[in-house]
């Protein structure tokens, strides 16, 4: 028998892989691969192109999303698949 903290990350990894994007999709995504503290002070907006809109609460929030996008694009991009999303746009 697995135990919970096996089956739910694999559970996670094939919601987040199969389907369409979708906003809420994104949204999900979004709070696992940042945390709740960025979460909180952000929003992401799925852009017609497949790229992504990240809003920030404040310039310092923004300074840090910019400073670390190529590695939440990463993390993102390992939940929903190998290329998902193409690029982030830190607003």
């Amino acid at each position: 028998m697995d135990s919970l903290h096996t089956v739910l990350p694999r559970a996670l990894l094939h919601l987040f892989q199969h389907g369409p994007m979708s906003q809420g999709k994104l949204e999900a995504a979004w709070r696992v691969a940042v945390g709740d503290a960025i979460s909180r002070v952000s929003s992401v907006h799925l852009q017609a192109d497949g790229s992504v809109e990240v809003r920030a609460a404040d310039q310092r929030w923004q300074r840090e999303l910019k400073r670390s996008s190529h590695h939440i694009l990463s993390k993102l991009n390992a939940l929903l698949g190998a290329q998902a999303i193409d690029k982030l746009h830190v607003k």
